[in-house]
């Protein structure tokens, strides 16, 4: 019975998630195609940046305080309501380009504010032991960032033969469809405590989330670090030929899925730092061997692999030593930690593109991955292995 209720969530998450992404990759594309200029393009990318950091990193405590099943069964309605006033902006033409902005914001908003709650849920729906919450962690993973494969496949016959309101109305169904699927799952929710969720403090959550497992959330950061400004180095390693970059990107959701089958097998579970191996190796080759095709393709797929792993891993050992009434504090902090760096990154990035090669770029990062590993073998970083545990 708690599989096929883990099956119909992760089923439904998907689904809102590949609508979300099929909607960001049509929206540049046809605004680009409507004739606004990327000043006003990019804008609007930025702002939806901006605003799950403010929302994650503000009101995302406030998650543990109310029943997370409910909350997301509003926050996807309340997304597909927000979608009908993009309909509406969007069939204004450029003179609506403002109300565009505030709807779509309204909606990102709403999607990030729920995050806590589907990380609670996760939580709920496995046991105490590693291996159930490793691998729903990586099941949300899977149906959250893995969609990425899927929407650029649907985001393909959308452009090539319809129009940006046709995403906008998949975007609609799929929070509709994911709203109604949570709303009849028969999810046992704990009891809440209001007072002490609502008491905590704005910076109280960052301190939950080192606190719990200090380890996995310094290499969080240290993995966020070496993956900041992905957009833009992979818009780098492309080179002139951009057609390579949407084939990358879908490849950084089967890198979600591939490195979930590998690391649900436990074939590397002993192995910790091969993976920073990996990936600082896949960095240095990437940026060697950028703007060369099906062989940029193959070490990218190897990098992001690689990274997910690692990524997996972590997820698992922050949601099983994470207490359930935490999830929702605990989750904003990391997301508003990642998307920070991130972001950050991709200003960075464009900013010494002009003066370091790709090779550099790709060195730094490979380097960065080595220090990693070193960090891995001292004594005060080390920490002992607990059984039935996948090394981190």
């Amino acid at each position: 019975m708690k599989m096929n209720l883990a099956s119909w969530f992760y089923l439904g998450t998907l689904l809102s998630s590949i609508g979300s992404f099929t909607f960001n990759i049509c929206l540049v594309a046809f605004m680009v195609q409507g004739g606004f200029d990327l000043f006003h393009v990019s804008l609007i990318l930025g702002l939806q940046r901006l605003v799950p950091i403010i929302v994650a990193g503000v009101f995302g405590h406030v998650t543990d305080s109310i029943s997370p099943r409910l909350t997301i069964v509003a926050a996807e309605l309340g997304a597909a309501a927000a979608s009908f006033g993009i309909l509406w902006a969007w069939g204004l033409g450029h003179d609506g380009y403002w109300l565009l902005v505030a709807f779509s914001l309204i909606k990102t908003s709403i999607v990030s504010f729920q995050a806590g709650s589907k990380a609670k849920i996760t939580k709920l729906l496995a046991d105490t032991s590693y291996a159930s919450n490793a691998s729903h962690a990586i099941w949300f993973n899977k149906a959250t960032q893995g969609a990425t494969l899927f929407a650029g496949l649907c985001a393909w016959p959308i452009l090539k033969y319809s129009t940006f309101d046709t995403a906008i109305w998949f975007d609609l169904a799929t929070f509709t469809a994911n709203g109604i699927i949570v709303f009849f799952l028969p999810i046992a929710e704990p009891a809440i405590e209001r007072a002490a969720s609502f008491a905590e403090s704005v910076f109280a959550k960052f301190a939950d989330f080192y606190r719990y497992n200090s380890r996995a959330a310094v290499l969080d950061l240290l993995l966020a670090i070496s993956m900041m400004g992905t957009t833009s180095f992979t818009a780098r390693l492309v080179g002139d030929d951009q057609k390579w970059m949407a084939l990358l990107i879908g490849i950084y959701g089967v890198a979600v899925w591939l490195a979930g089958y590998i690391e649900r097998s436990n074939f590397l579970s002993e192995r910790s730092s091969s993976l920073w191996i990996g990936l600082a190796v896949s960095y240095a080759m990437l940026g060697y061997f950028s703007g060369m095709g099906w062989i940029t393709v193959g070490l990218a797929l190897s990098k992001d692999t690689f990274y997910w792993l690692i990524l997996h891993r972590i997820s698992a050992h922050i949601q099983v030593d994470t207490p359930q009434e935490k999830m929702g504090a605990v989750t904003s902090a990391r997301m508003t930690q990642m998307v920070v760096v991130l972001a950050s990154g991709e200003l960075l990035v464009g900013a010494w593109s002009k003066v370091f090669p790709v090779l550099a770029d790709g060195l730094w990062r490979a380097a960065f991955c080595a220090l990693v590993l070193g960090l891995l073998t001292l004594p005060r970083f080390q920490a002992k292995q607990r059984a039935g545990y996948a090394r981190l």
